[in-house]
């Protein structure tokens, strides 16, 4: 064997290897195969966007679950609450056996009796005023307060000032628990 028997002999591998490489080439880059390559990775995609949204999905369906729970809890301690404050509202209802508060001559003027007669300290002198504030400054328990003597029920009170009926009837319970302890005083 010679020098150009090998001289072919590489030759030949190199002519068969450029045209195994172009056949591998043009079967890869063929636009059907392209085509399905993309179709695949698109599907794989898809599923991976299914299995995420899937996921998320029951996430969201644990929180619903949990805060309709919550909400449950809530209503049933509201429930509570307004049955207790109409336990309280007989005791509300009977008029204070109190008159208002009148100064008597002994605390306007010096007193000009013995030492041993003399007024106590912790007795008021001068009824304090209550400052009526602008309706704007006022919090939302005070609008309530306010809306409330005017005798609206709670879902009007609700509607007048945009806020749910359960906020309205928690602040009314606690303006009249605040009510009945100060009447019990």
């Amino acid at each position: 064997m010679g020098i150009k028997s090998i001289f072919v002999l590489v030759l030949l591998l190199w002519l068969f290897s450029f045209l195994y490489l172009r056949y591998w080439l043009n079967r890869r880059t063929r636009p059907e195969r392209l085509f399905k390559d993309y179709a695949d990775e698109i599907e794989r995609m898809i599923a991976n966007i299914d299995a995420a949204t899937e996921r998320d999905a029951l996430l969201i369906e644990e929180r619903v679950k949990s805060l309709k729970a919550l909400l449950e809890n809530v209503d049933r301690r509201l429930s509570l609450l307004l049955k207790e404050t109409e336990k309280i509202k007989p005791l509300e209802a009977a008029p204070a056996q109190t008159a208002p508060y009148q100064a008597t001559p002994s605390q306007t003027a010096p007193a000009q009796t013995a030492p041993d007669k003399a007024v106590p300290i912790a007795t008021p002198l001068v009824k304090r005023a209550k400052i009526q504030l602008p309706e704007a400054e006022l919090s939302l328990l005070e609008k309530i307060k306010r809306l409330y003597k005017r005798g609206l029920d709670s879902s009007e009170i609700a509607k007048e000032l945009a806020v749910a009926v359960a906020e309205v009837e928690l602040a009314i319970a606690l303006f009249q628990a605040e009510v009945s302890s100060q009447t019990d005083n």
